[in-house]
């Protein structure tokens, strides 16, 4: 990306109201689990407290039933969830981007199979997956992570399909071709630029779900007891719903903030690098491959 489409990228992104509100809710929800042994240092399940004590200077976001500091428990629960989501993001993001842009572009049976085995991932319900790994294995953050990872690629390959069969029979790829490049150096160099930033936004939408998934299953008692957990913290709540408000409305807050954090980002970032509707246009802030195979 030139220095002067970066700017433009940057200046649309910037000019885009959902996106800057999206990057501010992530940002700060983000920085909070980034940051949680700064902002509230101490052991997360340290007792001693006033039980069930309102927010106050002492505890900004209360104490609950346990005599626990909320606001120790709310930031480690909020880095629990960012690990969950940013390791499913990082092992579903290269497997779902391979497994399309290799199916797009070759074709044929490999396309029929690849795209067979992402229908069987996909028709398979991730949550009540996930309820049944549990319910063998025991609960635990890692068997979370294996379920969502192995089951959240499909859609991102399926969309990386679409887009590089679109992309494949423009007249840039078919110039590379046609000048003796093989298929890897014109997948890597004409066509993934063009489908990288769909790839994005569909990641960003991955991340919202896989934190509704994590925490609705930890809020079912299936998480890992020994990690504090936003949807555990919701869970413990619930006997204390109308006398202790924060208990329930704090961890909420944050996951709610998040997910439309991230929803917000995405609908910014699709706008910022100016995704059509139709799957074969190319954003304009990036790179045209056509001018290199010219």
């Amino acid at each position: 990306m030139t220095d002067r489409r970066r700017r433009g990228f940057a200046g649309r992104f910037l000019r885009s109201p959902s996106a800057v509100a999206g990057l501010v809710l992530v940002g700060l929800i983000a920085a909070l689990g980034l940051f949680a042994k700064v902002i509230a240092p101490g052991p997360p399940f340290a007792f001693g407290f006033p039980s069930v004590g309102s927010p106050s200077r002492a505890h900004l976001f209360g104490t609950d039933a346990f005599a626990r500091d909320m606001l120790v428990l709310v930031t480690r629960g909020i880095r629990t969830t960012l690990t969950v989501v940013g390791v499913v993001m990082a092992v579903s993001l290269p497997i779902g981007a391979g497994l399309g842009l290799t199916a797009g572009y070759a074709g044929g049976l490999l396309d029929a199979i690849i795209t067979r085995i992402a229908e069987v991932f996909q028709a398979v319900p991730r949550f009540f997956l996930a309820l049944v790994v549990i319910a063998v294995y025991g609960p635990g953050v890692d068997k979370i992570i294996l379920v969502l990872s192995l089951t959240s690629w499909t859609f991102l390959c399926r969309t990386m399909r679409a887009e590089t069969l679109s992309v494949k029979h423009r007249a840039f790829v078919a110039a590379a071709r046609a000048a003796g490049a093989r298929g890897p150096h014109i997948v890597a160099r004409h066509i993934l630029p063009h489908v990288l930033p769909r790839a994005i936004v569909v990641v960003m939408l991955m991340g919202s779900r896989v934190i509704l998934i994590e925490a609705g299953l930890a809020f079912l008692g299936l998480g890992d007891r020994g990690k504090p957990s936003l949807g555990v913290l919701m869970s413990e709540s619930q006997a204390y719903l109308r006398n202790a408000w924060w208990l329930s409305v704090i961890p909420g807050v944050a996951i709610v903030m998040l997910v439309l954090g991230l929803n917000l980002l995405s609908d910014g970032l699709s706008r910022a690098l100016e995704i059509e509707s139709d799957a074969g246009a190319a954003p304009r802030g990036w790179n045209s491959p056509g001018q290199h195979a010219a």
